[in-house]
């Protein structure tokens, strides 16, 4: 489906609403003619997806809350074997999270 705001907005909260409902719902969505600019829109809107565009298109996962509970478990595991190796956090790594991280190129 072509992008637009308001078609984005209700097809996530519709979406979500089923997944919280115990419904069967598809947990993928895809939109066409999408312009990247809106990423901060959706970035400002924190809806649980994870996003990734290709030209443009726009492809939503949608992420449930068992999902994110096993993230951080998984988290904790590794934090731990970090802690026992010597590494602490902000001194040594940097956890962003769901953040998205934008590789900038280095021009010499």
């Amino acid at each position: 489906m072509p992008f637009k705001v308001a078609k984005f907005r209700k097809a996530v909260t519709e979406r979500l609403r089923a997944i919280d409902d115990g419904e069967d719902a598809q947990q993928w969505m895809v939109f066409s003619d999408f312009d990247s600019s809106k990423l901060k829109y959706i970035d400002q809107r924190r809806y649980p997806i994870r996003v990734q565009v290709d030209s443009n298109t726009l492809v939503i996962k949608m992420v449930h809350p068992m999902h994110e509970a096993m993230h951080g478990d998984l988290l904790d595991l590794i934090k731990q074997e970090m802690w026992s190796m010597g590494l602490r956090a902000v001194h040594n790594y940097t956890n962003i999270g769901s953040g998205r991280h934008i590789k900038k190129r280095i021009i010499r």
